[in-house]
């Protein structure tokens, strides 16, 4: 690698496909972990329910959150949580989320099989995980990370890096 006049030459420093390839096998393991948790959709409210002192993972359809105008997760507070979503298209809008204190670096959603994700007008807690995935975040914010094959944000993004080293390797 070479530098001239502010142009970098040669082989990249980063090799964003191989992060990438990386990232969709992480995804795809992610996916393999057993549910543990239970997702309980009560008229408009998805709840989220684990005891695992340590990792909580749930396996949710894309289809639960049609109509749903509240998220609740209620974990041990320590815990990792992993929330698996299955479905090519995923909307979740307008709806608001309650962590009850749960730390957002330790959330991760993973839309292992998304081509697309929407985020509309609300405050999503937690990071995000759609390699395959346009992601569309408009006139809201999201407490986390973004990881999207392509990304239209129009919202305000906190950076809260998900932390785990159990599961990174």
């Amino acid at each position: 690698v070479s530098a001239s006049k502010g142009w970098v030459t040669g082989v990249p420093p980063i090799d964003f496909a191989n992060i990438f390839a990386n990232l969709k096998g992480f995804s795809a393991g992610l996916k393999a972990l057993a549910a543990n948790g239970t997702a309980q959709k009560q008229y408009n409210g998805l709840t989220l329910s684990g005891t695992d002192p340590n990792l909580n993972v749930f396996a949710v359809d894309a289809k639960l959150f049609q109509g749903t105008t509240s998220i609740t997760l209620n974990v041990t507070p320590a815990s990792t949580t992993i929330i698996n979503v299955g479905g090519a298209a995923i909307a979740i809008d307008y709806a608001g989320i309650n962590v009850n204190g749960q730390d957002p670096g330790k959330i991760l959603w993973n839309l292992y099989e998304a081509t697309t994700f929407e985020n509309k007008g609300m405050s999503f807690v937690g990071s995000v995980l759609a390699p395959f995935a346009t992601a569309n975040l408009q006139s809201g914010s999201m407490t986390g990370t973004l990881v999207a094959a392509a990304a239209n944000v129009q919202s305000e993004m906190y950076f809260k890096p998900f932390r785990n080293n159990s599961l990174v390797q």
